[in-house]
């Protein structure tokens, strides 16, 4: 595909697209879609040293690229940053945990009249997208202003490259465009150049998720609520779970009841707006349950349904156990160095192909265990609810692989700052 035939695709899906994104925001955010932004009409910028635009996708990326932020804010204090998003939940998150100097926005509408307008009001001196995030435009307009453009963290699952190569004309002209793809894995660099990025232009720089700083704050958070919701029982947390997992779940719960009777499952949907479903599935079981956005207490529930957004780390701290989903059924898997960072045990499914090299390790070296289904869910969780050395244990491996992998949040800094030219504070 040419990108004159991608633009036409996407001019053609607009009357569509804007209707369904307005939908979703209100869905996932209970706020209208941030429409004006997508098409370029974003407020005027001083002229003068331009921002750094950093773009994270949704809440996980969100998340992720905290740390990130912090540093570039330390490192460059003069440049303010930019920071869109592309999902409400996204701007909702990164409203909640972003610092004055950030600006938040809406990414606009990968079309060159919305690119050029946002381009010619923001001004930026730097683009730093997060993960994978690949826009024909804005990447062919970013170039062609001589604005660097960087990769960072940057993932491209097997599944993910043989689905781009479908486009591969336009995915290759689009990543040409790119002056650094800083890859998270050897394998997700080889990737990157089989879609067409210039060898010289992709390295390996490591996952900046391996930075994340689960501050004692969050654990104290996570102590606190425990202690105000579940007592003395036995917690464990299903996090980020999908559509087609949740009855595996809470058949692994069911079993997970005939050794720990006063044990509560905490269900966090990866879509906080699935809970009155949730719930629904939860009451068809004959089980208790109660609603996070309600604030309902959790006096007497079974399970206790947390469909809220930014909270997932606190509760991840309140648990014993955690499961993460998207690995039950076939996703890819989410984030497993959250709970990990937070010392508590983890398990996941069989799939985790959106981050296979961060799977593996951790399970090569025992923080992370991967269980094929509910039965074994269900023993693998009994058996740590049942054995608080073995939960210690499990949290000591993963904290391991956490410290021998730190670093990739500093690289990124230092080759950014030398893409734009800038002396960074030492």
């Amino acid at each position: 595909m040419s990108r004159l035939l991608y633009n036409a695709a996407l001019a053609a899906l607009m009357p569509v697209a804007f209707p369904y994104l307005e939908w979703r925001a209100r869905r996932q955010a209970g706020l209208g879609d941030a429409w004006r932004q997508r098409l370029g009409w974003v407020e005027d910028r001083p002229a003068g040293d331009g921002p750094i635009w950093v773009h994270a996708a949704s809440v996980g990326e969100v998340q992720a690229a905290l740390p990130l932020l912090r540093a570039l804010d330390n490192a460059m204090p003069d440049r303010r940053l930019v920071v869109t998003t592309f999902t409400a939940a996204g701007a909702r998150r990164l409203a909640e945990s972003a610092g004055d100097r950030v600006i938040c926005l809406t990414l606009p509408y990968d079309l060159p009249g919305p690119v050029n307008r946002f381009l010619d009001r923001v001004r930026p001196a730097a683009l730093l997208v997060t993960e994978t995030e690949l826009w024909p435009n804005l990447f062919h307009a970013v170039h062609a202003r001589g604005i660097p453009l960087m990769l960072g963290s940057a993932r491209l699952s097997e599944r993910a490259f043989r689905r781009y190569q479908r486009l591969s004309g336009l995915l290759a002209e689009t990543v040409s465009r790119i002056d650094l793809i800083a890859a998270q894995s050897d394998g997700d660099a080889e990737r990157f150049r089989a879609l067409g990025a210039a060898t010289e232009c992709v390295e390996t720089m490591g996952n900046v998720k391996f930075d994340l700083h689960a501050s004692s704050s969050v654990a104290e958070r996570g102590t606190g609520l425990r202690r105000s919701l579940f007592g003395d029982r036995p917690v464990w947390i299903a996090g980020s779970t999908r559509q087609g997992e949740d009855e595996q779940i809470l058949d692994a719960f069911e079993q997970v009841r005939q050794d720990h009777g006063d044990a509560v499952l905490v269900l966090a949907p990866r879509h906080p707006e699935r809970g009155a479903a949730l719930r629904q599935l939860v009451k068809a079981r004959g089980l208790v349950s109660a609603q996070r956005s309600a604030e309902q207490s959790a006096d007497g529930v079974d399970v206790y349904i947390v469909d809220t957004l930014g909270e997932l780390m606190t509760f991840y701290a309140a648990a014993d156990v955690a499961f993460v989903g998207g690995s039950l059924v076939p996703v890819g898997g989410h984030n497993l160095l959250e709970p990990v960072a937070l010392g508590v045990p983890v398990l996941t499914g069989p799939y985790h192909d959106n981050a296979m090299d961060v799977a593996e390790l951790l399970m090569g070296a025992g923080a992370v265990r991967r269980v094929g289904g509910a039965d074994e869910l269900a023993a693998r969780v009994s058996e740590l609810l049942a054995d608080g050395e073995a939960r210690a244990r499990q949290a000591a491996a993963g904290w391991k692989v956490i410290e021998a992998n730190r670093g990739a949040v500093d690289r990124l800094v230092t080759r950014l700052a030398r893409l734009m030219g800038e002396e960074l504070l030492t």
